[in-house]
């Protein structure tokens, strides 16, 4: 409730916008080249909120050692590294919500095309971040992808949902992540390794 008060609360009645979807996407102005930019500003520190704690605590507990050895570059590492990442999810964001948003503006419609345009703009966004992370966060976009298929799918009555299905996914994920852990432990980067090695030991 809360959330829906503060929507209706921004809504402008000066400000008319073609599209319902517009309106809720950026209340403040008719622009949805402004309002992704507005996205932009409002996500970017809010991720960094997030990131830069993740960050603190990564280089805390796995990276110590470099962090005593030569702490003026481990933290400047660590400031690029948050804000890289916070730019990554806010383009992400962003790209993929208000990328519709110019797509129906510009075709004069709305249409199932343009979200999926607007996905692929906001995966897109792996691009900022470092290369070494890109393959990372690719799979974290991919999965968020598969997601929407399948609520789409399920929408259209084009698949049904299995009882329990997440556990069974869980899973078998689980089953593979081990898999590959004791078998191929060097697929993983450090930091993940290092995590499973103190919570699962050493193979």
């Amino acid at each position: 409730m809360a959330l829906g008060k503060d929507v209706v609360g921004a809504f402008n009645n000066h400000i008319h916008h073609d599209f319902v979807a517009c309106g809720i996407y950026h209340p403040h102005t008719t622009s949805c080249l402004l309002g992704m930019v507005s996205t932009i500003l409002r996500s970017f520190p809010n991720s960094l909120k997030m990131y830069v704690p993740f960050n603190i605590a990564v280089y805390g507990l796995f990276k110590n050692k470099e962090l005593l050895k030569d702490p003026l570059n481990t933290i400047v590492k660590m400031i690029k590294s948050s804000v890289r990442s916070s730019l990554f999810f806010a383009l992400m964001v962003s790209f993929t919500t208000n990328g519709s948003c110019i797509l129906r503006a510009l075709l004069g419609r709305d249409s199932t095309a343009g979200y999926v345009v607007a996905g692929i703009l906001g995966s897109l966004a792996v691009l900022v971040e470092a290369p070494s992370r890109r393959t990372e966060l690719g799979m974290y976009v991919f999965l968020r992808a598969m997601e929407s298929g399948w609520n789409i799918s399920l929408q259209q009555g084009l698949c049904k949902s299995m009882r329990h299905g997440e556990v069974a996914l869980l899973s078998f994920s689980m089953a593979v992540l081990m898999a590959i852990y004791q078998n191929k432990p060097t697929t993983f980067s450090l930091t993940y390794r290092s995590t499973l090695t103190r919570i699962f030991g050493k193979n």
